[in-house]
Parts: C-alpha cells; structure tokens; sequence
C-alpha cells in the first residue's frame, strides 16, 4: 500500500510544510494543497518544495481549512490518506506502525491514531485498547492529524460551516466528519498507535479566549447529539467545566452555536 499525506495549509504556512516531510521513500508521496489570497503568496513557495519528486503542490485560490481538505482529498491517489498540517511531523517508523495497522485491520475504512508534542510527550491521554468510534469513551476525541483513510470516493466531505476560516465557527471539523463517516456506514476505528508529532496548541483549546470556538462547542454537540440532545449537555459543560469566564457568557456563545447548526441543518 502506498501513503499519500495531504497538507493543507495557506498563506506563510507553506514555508513551513517542508519541514513536514520525512526522508523520501517509495511508498510514501505528500499532497500540498496550498491556499491563498493574494498572488504574492505564491512567491513564498520554497525551493526545496518544488525539487521534491514525491510532492505535488496544488494552489488553491480561497480560504478555509474544511475546503481546502475537501480539495486535497478529491485530488487524493494513495491507498491510504494521511491528513496533515503544516506543523505535523514524520517520520519512517511513523508510516510503518500506519501501514501496520491497516493491515491488521483490513475491515476498517478510517483509523484514528494518536499523537504527541514535539518532544514525545502525549498531549492528552488517549485509550489504552482499541475501539470502534461509534461507541467512544467518555473523554476521547480527535484531532485531524490523528485520522487516516483508505482511498474512497464515496466519503462524505468536511462541512465547511466549521474550521478555521468558516464564517462564525472556528474549529470542530474532525469531529463532525468522523460522526458523518460513521453514519454513512464507514467502519471508524481507533488505534493506540503514535503516527505524528505535532504542535502542542489548537484552536479548539482557545476556549477561554474566542467567542468562536464556544460557539464551535455548542455546534459540534448539536451535529453530533442533535439539538434538543445537545441543550443538556451544553448545560451540563458550563456548569462542570467552564472555569476562568463567566458562565452564563460561555453558556450563551455555546447555545448560539447550537442553534446555528440547527440552522444550517446539522442537527
């Protein structure tokens, strides 16, 4: 089987997402979909970048992070689909233990991975046993670089109301595509496997500071639980978990978000 990891990045990122690929090999290729906004972006391609022969750099006029992966995956050849950042890291033991898993597990359409910091350290703590993810411990979510695919044509795409560049979300893509995979009837499974390194911050963990990722939170749980299922669980998260803010301010901006998946459909 052949990996192809899909970066999506925009702007400056692209400086950056050459350092994101490991010593080449045969079995390994890199998608970068490359968005931008102003032609001068495209000046800021490295070098290094267009000599790689295992590199195929789209350009991609736009912004949004769930369009861009959309973009990427649309445009997607490997046997397994790797989605990446330009902040991920790599290497070959990385891409061995995927393969490895896929091919233990040759009923499995998606698998989620782990991921640790830069320096090796798990940034939060994931299962110990392996899992389908329609039925997911309590605590447990995803991030993006934790996913991989086999090729398919059929998955659903990203819902690009959520992610960084939507228009009043800014996060929570991964979680309602991997809930769309599954209701779709795609087998998800989780594996205790590390396959990348990567940055220690997220948008998603802003909580505290942007009105919308708050809003990102009351969205997710209402594409997810459906909106009369999210109000308790909504209510319940202020109550237990919102320290450092007013409550009541985290509770409305997570209601909101609710009621804009309500209104776009998503529950």
């Amino acid at each position: 089987m052949t990996i192809e990891v899909l970066i999506c990045t925009i702007g400056g990122g692209i400086i950056k997402t050459i350092d994101v690929l490991a010593e080449p090999r045969n079995d390994v290729k890199y998608l970068v979909a490359f968005q931008y906004t102003n032609k001068s972006d495209l000046n800021l391609v490295p070098d290094e970048l267009r000599k790689r022969s295992d590199v195929s750099l789209f350009y991609v006029y736009g912004s949004g992070l769930s369009a861009n992966r959309n973009y990427a995956m649309h445009h997607s050849i490997g046997d397994i689909i790797l989605l990446a950042d330009d902040d991920n890291r790599y290497t070959w033991d990385d891409f061995d233990r995927l393969l490895g898993a896929f091919h233990k597990n040759p009923q499995a359409d998606v698998i989620c991975f782990r991921s640790v910091s830069y320096k090796g350290c798990f940034q939060r703590n994931f299962p110990v046993c392996s899992f389908e993810l329609n039925s997911t411990p309590k605590g447990y979510y995803v991030r993006s670089c934790e996913i991989a695919l086999r090729h398919n044509n059929n998955y659903p795409e990203f819902d690009t109301h959520f992610g960084l560049g939507s228009e009043y979300l800014a996060c929570g893509e991964e979680e309602v595509f991997v809930c769309d995979l599954i209701k779709n009837g795609f087998k998800v499974i989780y594996c205790p496997i590390t396959v990348v390194r990567t940055a220690s911050n997220t948008t998603g963990s802003l909580f505290l500071n942007l009105a919308s990722v708050r809003r990102s939170k009351g969205a997710v749980l209402s594409a997810i639980h459906g909106y009369w299922g999210a109000l308790p669980r909504i209510l319940k998260y202020a109550i237990f978990n919102v320290k450092g803010m007013p409550r009541l301010k985290a509770l409305y901006d997570m209601l909101c978000g609710a009621a804009y998946a309500k209104r776009i459909g998503r529950c």
